[in-house]
């Protein structure tokens, strides 16, 4: 088998040799096709250790081979493969490359004559990768293309620039020299803009300003596109918008009447050209993180805007490599620049032995594409340190400049062209990190740049536009005053040296004068105002009241000022032109006393008005409990007791006065009782006001009485409701009702249900009481005393069951009940083949269920009894329970038969197979499901026969016993081999390919007789004859074999017959046999005629040349033909050009009879003769392209340029002067000068030299310049005189403040400087102050700064020159005077927190006499103005001040300012100082409301300690006066106090440490209530033993109100406790205030109702509880027979439910007590009856 392999592979490594090239050592191939692969081929990888040399040549000599690579993959940095120039690995290297840096596109260039590529590939001993795959192809080298730019429109000037304005249209003009034939050819033009054109001419327009560098290339029609090596350039100035920043009004918004001034100021723009834009696309960096192969990151930088044939000579050509980067990880990165000739520079190499693991800036750590910072990192030939070896902050890379690697260096660049492609490259080797380029830049020396790259254009002209309003024009500043209101605009303008003109627009808006017109309406104390203009202002008193009156300034509304006093209100606008107007504000006359008094009555009060009468009364808050004032009266009635009402009373006058008084009305009598239900009606208690009176209402008429005096109820009804009233005594008597419910009797009723083993019972009536039998049974039945259940009983027996209530009123009542019987549960089982079946013999209708429940899936019938699916031989319990009302259980064993053994096995054969019995014989075979393909089987043996290869079958097999079963084999039958396979035509034959079994034999049938030959073991046919058809038959040699055949059709040879038709330049081909071939010259020739290969058509051959064309199919048997082609014979173009002054003329050294055309066609108006080829009225020095084409067989076309002769140079230049200008002739001299446009200002012009003197400063002037030389011509230049300097603007005087001052003072004049210039630059104008206007204006004797005045004030004279042209103005002055200064002291105020809620914060008097003598000092009130602010700013602006009644809002202090102002120069001289407001807090503390002080007469409880008053201040900070009832406690000074006695208690606390100044004071008072523990204290039991209700009666007396709790239950104010259970108890009273807690102990005589005598230590034993009191009484305790069962000492423990040492059953039993009734004395006997509980 393997030797079969190995020829496969040989037969297709033959079939890849011919259209593929594997990477072999040594081998040359020659092809122009195909791929080509590393040694592995398309399928497998290249081996380790290879050391291989491969060479590719083009099939044709003189092409060039290239390759593309389309897959490349090896070890990064091991395996690599280097790619040579030429046909050996001595030719110049293209470049190495290994990991995924694919070589991409790889051609030999024109240089190499060989036209071959070389590669050598090496890798390591470690590993392999999967290769490459490459695409070969060959191109034919282009023609030499040397493009133009011949001229321009607008044409260039004599620096060989084109100057134009942006937008302005610019035509191109080019053309080119081709080696062979520019037929065809296409002219792009690249702006430098971003925008491109075709054509030899074409007309382009720039939209910004700058240097551009317009690139021509030419390509012709070549398929590869050839283009022009060589750089035609030409550079265009575009003069772009100025800078007019400073063109601007003083004053955007004026009002109307008012005037501003607007400068206009511009400033050219610097344009220069940018031959190496900066790459700034940010790109993220990102790993491959599925696989963690390393990825490229490339992008590049074109450069073509210097001479093409420059090439970098020296390393110092290049400045700088930067980029900004960020990254996580240096080590892994290659970064490397590759130049336009392909050598390369490392800044940094992964795996070189330097990978340091540090940052480039600041990294974003998440490798999630985010970036983090970049820093910028430069790379220079200068640098000494490589970036991998850079020193680390932080692990980071510093920013800066770095060398290259010392492996690599920039002298690789030495040779390269600097026009080109420059590519940056990273290559980012690991997946773990991430980073991003967001920008990388290339810089070279810029003087390598040929020719100006950059320009400033010339403002030659400036000016405003005439407009109306201007009133004033002092050289760029003009003075507007607009008399309508509105937008005014105006316009600047300016034009360059470029002839481009510019504007710029201002504009300012006018608007009206604010409306300050507002009413003013009297009120109490003040009034309110009304605005009818002009909304948004501010509002004052002016001048400001002395008397608290304030004025809020937003709304205008006045408060806090006196009864009719007039006061005047200013109102100032707040708009842009502001107004103030006033208006008088007289209050209005208020009302005197609005006093009264109140006194109080049962439902409100009665009123006495003590002050102005005829006012009205009203609740002030109104209560919501429907009490009703009267308001002429102020009698409040319908009140609530007790309830405090605030009655107001305000006077009727026109400005109202109100007080308020409280009245609390009279508390009402508290009428409040509870009652307490006995059996025949109840008892009361009050708990209000005793001393009333009960009765009942309605009256009951079933006789029942009520106590008058105690409201006792006696001789009621059971459950019958009565209404109880009680009416108090008192001042304010009261009613209240209470309904009392007799208690009811119980109901004793219930049923009985029988059970099974005795019966349950339903309480009807009142539950909780106790059941018994009654009679006693003897067969074991049991009852459950509480529930009534009866348990144990016997079946069909009747018992009879007692029920006793446990109410207040006890009943009994009996019922009898009959024991349910039992069913009958028999049964049989019968065994079956999986189970049984049941018979049942006794009750039916029961359940059947297994016992055990079995685990094998056996099943049974709950309602049958039937086992099924129970397992051979098992046995099974099952179980039967009846369904009658007392089911019954009982069970049987039922074992199942055995059941039969159906195993088999079976044996496949061919067609089915064989079966045998392993189980129980004599049973039957069958196909379990039915086949349908014909198989068939034996029932009695299983024999299968008949069947299907492959095919499976399931046979069945099933006994014949007692329990027959059955089982299953699956018999798949032996398949048969597989024949196929497949055959694939070659030129003689075919090969086979088997898709099925392999190892059989090939063979002709029918065998052929024209020599074909087939191998027998592979099936390949050769020998075979073209077009004919073979028969292959191919057998298996396995188990079943098998044999199929295929038809083989030989391949046909192509047909390669052609013709051709000969051409101007060339042939033209028709195929006449087979399409799809190459064709080729054969030989090839070398005068550059080219074949299109696909058509066969020749080109760009020689006229009259002989050509011989071959012709090769590409079918599968390809075949080649000749045939010769001779080129037709082409014309003669030749001409030449003689230039003229408006043109030039033609002389035909070709062929005659042709016509002349321009080419591109010029727009300026020249004309060319087409058939003389004279070219006229064309322009001065402008070059025009001039083409002749012949009229032959095969014309042909000449092109000449030709160059208008240029008209004489007229240029000059004109430097301003002050009073004109003086001129420089640069064109040619001797010409004649004069005025373009006549001045009339009086301004002379030399006619010789041109120079203008006695002109006006900042005058325009138009100079016109003619000369008379080979071309005559003139030039007209504008210009303006020197400005003078600005002195528009208005000086302020200069105001100085001396203390004490003699009125000398040193100023500092060139402090004004800056205001002088009013922003013209300091550095180009100088300023001179003087003491008269005569220094001024002569420039002589300025003064010195600092300068003394000597008078004051005293006039200051200024003078501005222009330090560039000496201009100087001298108009302006200006005073100095001297002031006495102001100043201001700084104050502490401090004041109590008198107001609000001692939050400190109060009011301050900013008039307070010490504050104001404390800031002033001694200056004196009438000379100086003391105003006061909120913050420093405000005072030092004088602006927003305080009002004179302050209250601060930082808490406790705040510092305000205090601004001293000199009356005469207020704005000048002031001082400013700090005033400190500290807002001192009231004493804080706090008493409580009340507290309770305990006494008491009884020596049985502690009184707890007195209270203590305390305001937890400390006695050091403050001092304390309490009084008691008002009147001061002396002795008392400390900060708490312990009361002797009730009443109020008042303190006033003093702080003595905060300020000895404000010792503020604060006051609280608290209620001391005296109480205390009762002064006697008794308790009784005061029902009867064994009533059924037992009852304490606590009394307790004393000066305080008392709460009751029997053995620590909840306290009550009832003193009385029912239904108290017999023992011992204690009862407790204590006061309500929490004066102590007294005890008494107490008994109570009554038996339990049960116990439970099972030794848990709760209820053990039976005894009359609290008997032991009584030693003499008899306790007997018998069965419900009477027998005497125990007899008990009242003091015994009790029984134990025994009898003779038995324990006696759980029923009831009855009890007879002798004894002496507690309240009476009597001696009684009571018998009753309890139960014991088991």
């Amino acid at each position: 088998m393997k030797n079969i392999i190995t020829l496969l592979f040989l037969f297709n490594f033959v079939l890849l040799s011919a259209q593929d090239a594997i990477m072999q050592d040594g081998v040359t191939v020659n092809q122009c096709s195909g791929t080509f692969f590393d040694s592995g081929g398309a399928t497998t990888n290249y081996s380790s250790n290879e050391n291989l040399t491969f060479t590719i040549c083009p099939d044709t000599p003189g092409d060039l081979v290239q390759v593309e690579f389309t897959n490349f993959t090896t070890q990064n940095g091991v395996d690599i493969l280097s790619i040579f120039n030429g046909d050996n690995d001595t030719s110049p290297p293209l470049g190495d490359f290994s990991g995924n840096n694919s070589p991409g596109i790889v051609q030999a260039t024109d240089t190499n004559s060989t036209g071959c590529l070389t590669f050598v590939f090496i890798s390591n001993s470690n590993g392999n990768s999967t290769g490459w795959s490459a695409n070969i192809s060959c191109n034919t080298p282009c023609q030499d293309i040397t493009a133009q730019v011949d001229s321009t429109v607008p044409a260039e000037d004599a620096d060989e620039v084109v100057r134009i304005c942006t937008n302005e249209p610019i035509t191109f003009n080019g053309s080119a020299v081709f080696s062979n034939d520019g037929t065809g050819a296409t002219y792009q033009w690249d702006f430098a803009d971003g925008n491109t054109a075709l054509g030899q001419s074409v007309t382009h327009s720039f939209t910004d300003g700058g240097v551009y560098i317009v690139n021509l290339t030419v390509t012709d029609t070549d398929p590869q596109g050839c283009s022009s090596t060589n750089l035609a350039s030409q550079t265009v100035f575009v003069s772009g918008e100025p800078d007019f920043t400073g063109t601007e009004a003083l004053n955007s918004q004026i009002c109307i009447g008012e005037s501003t001034e607007i400068t206009g100021m511009v400033s050219p723009l610097t344009y220069s050209v940018d031959c190496t834009p900066q790459i700034l696309d940010q790109t993220w960096l990102e790993d491959t993180q599925t696989t963690g192969d390393p990825e490229s990151y490339t992008s590049t930088i074109t450069v073509d805007c210097y001479d093409e044939s420059l090439v970098i000579t020296d390393v110092a050509q290049i400045e700088s490599i930067c980029m900004v980067m960020e990254h996580s990880f240096l080590g892994d990165l290659d970064i490397f620049v590759t130049a336009p000739n392909g050598s390369t520079v490392y800044f940094s190499q992964y795996g070189d032995g330097d990978d340091p693991g540090s940052y480039l800036g600041v990294p974003d750590q998440a490798d999630n594409g985010n970036p983090g910072v970049g820093w910028n990192y430069c790379f220079t030939p200068s640098a000494t340190v490589e970036i991998d070896d850079a020193p680390l902050t932080n692990n980071t890379v510093p920013e800066g400049d770095y060398s290259a690697l010392a492996s690599s260096s920039f002298d690789n660049l030495i040779g390269s062209p600097i026009n080109g492609e420059w590519s940056f490259t990273i290559i980012d080797s690991w997946a773990a990190d991430d980073g991003t380029l967001f920008s990388w830049s290339l810089d070279f020396d810029s003087s390598l740049i040929a020719g100006d790259t950059s320009f400033t254009p010339v403002i030659i002209s400036e000016s405003w536009d005439a407009d109306p309003s201007i009133t004033n024009t002092t050289g760029n500043t003009i003075t507007v005053e607009p008399a309508t209101l509105g937008q005014h605009c105006y316009t600047y303008r300016v034009v360059n040296d470029f002839g481009c003109e510019y504007t710029e627009e201002v504009c300012i808006d006018v608007v009206d004068l604010d409306d300050p017109s507002f009413t003013v309406t009297p009120a109490c104390g003040g009034g309110t105002a009304n605005i009818t203009g002009d909304t948004g202002g501010t509002f004052a008193l002016n001048p400001v009241p002395t008397d608290g009156a304030v004025i809020n300034p937003t709304t205008g509304e006045v408060t806090g000022g006196g009864s009719a006093v007039t006061y005047t209100v200013e109102y100032t606008t707040a708009g842009t032109c502001p107004q103030t107007s006033t208006q008088n504000l007289t209050t209005l006359v208020s009302d005197v006393d609005p006093s009264f008094t109140i006194a109080p009555t049962c439902d409100g009060g009665t009123v006495t008005i003590t002050g102005d009468t005829g006012g009205v009364f009203a609740f002030n808050p109104v209560p919501t409990d429907g009490a009703v004032i009267n308001s002429v009266t102020g009698e409040v009635t319908n009140g609530i007791s007790g309830t405090t009402y605030t009655v107001e009373y305000t006077t009727s006058g026109t400005c109202t006065l109100s007080s308020t008084q409280n009245v609390t009305v009279i508390t009402a009598d508290d009428s409040s009782f509870t009652v307490t239900p006995t059996c025949d009606g109840g008892t009361t208690t009050i708990t209000g006001d005793v001393g009333g009176t009960f009765a009942f209402n309605p009256m009951p008429t079933d006789g029942a009485v009520i106590d008058t005096s105690t409201g006792e109820v006696t001789g009621g009804l059971s459950g019958v409701t009565y209404t109880i009233e009680y009416t108090t005594a008192g001042t304010c008597p009261t009613t209240s009702n209470q309904s009392l419910t007799v208690a009811t009797q119980d109901d004793a009723s219930f049923t009985m249900t029988p059970t099974c083993d005795g019966g349950t019972a339903n309480i009807t009536g009142d539950a909780g009481g106790t059941f018994a039998f009654n009679p006693l049974p003897t067969d074991g039945a049991v009852i459950d005393a509480s529930t009534g259940e009866v348990t144990n009983g016997t079946s069909g027996t009747t018992y009879t069951v007692e029920y006793t209530t446990s109410g207040t009123c006890p009943e009994t009542s009996t019922q009898d009940v009959t024991v349910l019987a039992a069913d009958n549960s028999s049964f049989t089982m019968a065994a079956t083949c999986d189970g049984g079946t049941a018979t049942i013999t006794g009750d039916a209708g029961g359940t059947f269920t297994f016992n055990p429940v079995p685990t094998d899936g056996a099943i049974i019938d709950t309602a049958t009894g039937e086992v099924t699916n129970g397992t051979s031989a098992t046995t099974y319990t099952v179980e039967y329970t009846t369904a009658g009302t007392c089911p019954q259980s009982s069970t049987q064993d039922v074992t199942v038969l055995t059941a039969d053994n159906p195993s088999f096995t079976v044996t496949p054969t061919c067609d089915g197979g064989t079966a045998t019995v392993t189980g129980d014989m004599g049973g039957t075979f069958a196909f379990n499901p039915m086949p349908t393909d014909g198989a068939v089987i034996d029932t009695a043996t299983g024999q299968v026969t008949n069947g299907t290869s492959g095919a499976t079958y399931t046979i069945e097999y099933t006994t014949s016993g007692i329990c027959p079963q059955s089982s299953t084999q699956s018999l798949t039958a032996i398949a048969a081999d597989d024949s196929s396979f497949t055959i694939t035509p070659t030129c003689d034959g075919g090969m086979a390919t088997i898709t099925g079994l392999a190892g059989g034999t090939f063979a002709f049938n029918p065998m052929p007789t024209d020599g074909a030959m087939i191998d027998a073991a592979t099936g390949e046919v050769t020998g075979g004859a073209f077009g004919t058809t073979y028969t292959i038959e191919y057998t298996t040699s396995g188990t079943c074999p098998t044999t199929s055949i295929e038809n083989l059709t030989v391949l046909t040879l192509d047909d390669a017959s052609f013709t051709i038709t000969p051409t101007c330049d060339g042939g033209i081909v028709t195929i006449t046999g087979d399409a799809g071939g190459v064709f080729a010259f054969n030989p090839v020739p070398t005068d550059g005629a080219t074949i299109n290969t696909s058509t066969g058509e020749v080109t760009n051959g020689t006229s009259a040349t002989t050509y011989t064309i071959e012709y090769t199919t590409a079918g599968a048997c390809p075949d080649t033909s000749t045939q010769d082609v001779t080129v037709l014979t082409a014309d003669n173009p030749s001409f030449t050009m003689t230039p003229t002054c408006d043109g030039g003329t033609a002389t035909i050294t070709g062929d005659s009879g042709g016509t002349f055309a321009f080419n591109p066609i010029p727009t300026d108006g020249a004309v060319i003769n087409a058939s003389t080829g004279e070219v006229t009225d064309g322009t001065s020095g402008s070059t025009y392209t001039v083409e002749y084409t012949t009229a032959g067989t095969c014309p042909q076309t000449a092109v000449q340029n030709l160059t208008v002769i240029t008209e004489d140079d007229a240029s000059f230049t004109v430097t301003p002067t002050c009073d004109g200008g003086t001129v420089t002739i640069t064109g040619v001299p001797g010409g004649t000068f004069a005025f373009s446009i006549p001045p009339s200002d009086g301004a002379i012009i030399d006619a010789n030299t041109g120079d203008v003197t006695n002109g006006t400063p900042g005058e325009t002037y138009t100079i016109e310049y003619s000369v008379s030389d080979v071309c005559p011509n003139s030039n007209i230049v504008s210009f303006n005189a020197n400005p003078l300097p600005d002195a528009n603007v208005v000086v302020e005087d200069f105001f100085e403040c001396e203390n004490g001052t003699d009125f000398l003072f040193e100023f500092d004049l060139e402090s004004k400087t800056e205001e002088i210039l009013n922003g013209q630059d300091s550095t180009q104008f100088t300023v001179t102050y003087h003491d008269s206007q005569a220094d001024a204006d002569n420039l002589v004797d300025a003064l010195a700064s600092p300068y003394e005045n000597t008078m004051n004030p005293q006039p200051i004279y200024v003078a501005i020159t222009n330090n560039t042209t000496g201009c100087s103005i001298s108009t302006l002055t200006f005073n100095i005077e001297v002031q006495e200064s102001a100043e201001a002291e700084d104050y502490f105020y401090e004041l109590c927190d008198e107001t609000n809620e001692n939050d400190g914060s109060t009011q301050f008097d900013l008039e307070n006499p010490d504050l104001v003598n404390a800031v002033l000092g001694t200056q004196d009130p009438d000379e100086f103005t003391l105003t006061f602010h909120a913050t420093e700013d405000d005072a030092i602006n004088n602006e927003n001040p305080l009002p004179l009644l302050y209250e601060n809002f930082d808490t406790p202090q705040q510092i305000i300012y205090a601004r001293v102002s000199n009356n005469i120069r207020p704005d000048e001289c002031y001082d400013i100082s700090e005033v400190t407001l500290q807002v001192n807090l009231l004493p804080i503390f706090d008493l409580d409301d009340e507290y309770i002080l305990c006494f008491t007469s009884n020596n049985e409880a502690v009184v707890p300690v007195p209270p203590i008053l305390d305001t937890g201040l400390s006695a050091t900070d403050y001092t304390f006066e309490w009084r008691l009832d008002g009147t001061v406690l002396s002795t008392e000074t400390g900060p708490s106090l312990i009361p002797i006695q009730g009443g109020i208690y008042d303190v006033t606390v003093t702080d003595i440490s905060t300020s000895l100044v404000t010792m503020c004071q604060n006051f609280d008072s608290a209620e001391v209530i005296e109480s205390g523990l009762p002064d006697t204290f008794d308790v009784e039991v005061t029902s009867q033993a064994f009533t059924g209700n037992n009852m304490i009666i606590a009394t307790a007396t004393g000066n305080s109100t008392y709460e009751y709790s029997l053995d620590n239950g909840p306290w009550q104010l009832e003193n009385e406790f029912e239904d108290v259970t017999g023992g011992e108890h204690t009862v407790y009273v204590r006061d309500v205030n929490g004066c102590g807690i007294v005890s008494r102990d107490v008994t109570v005589i009554d038996y339990p109702k049960f116990f439970t005598p099972n030794g848990d230590g709760n209820n053990d034993t039976w005894t009359i509880k609290g008997i032991n009191t009584q030693p003499t009484a008899v306790i007997y305790i018998h069965d419900r027979y009477g027998k005497l069962l125990k007899q008990l000492s009242p003091t015994s423990v009790g029984w134990d439910g025994t009898y003779n040492g038995k324990n006696m059953p759980g029923t009831d039993y009855w009890f007879t007590l002798q004894y002496t009734e507690p309240t009476t004395g009597e001696t009684k006997s009571f018998s009753a009856h309890f139960a014991l509980k088991r």
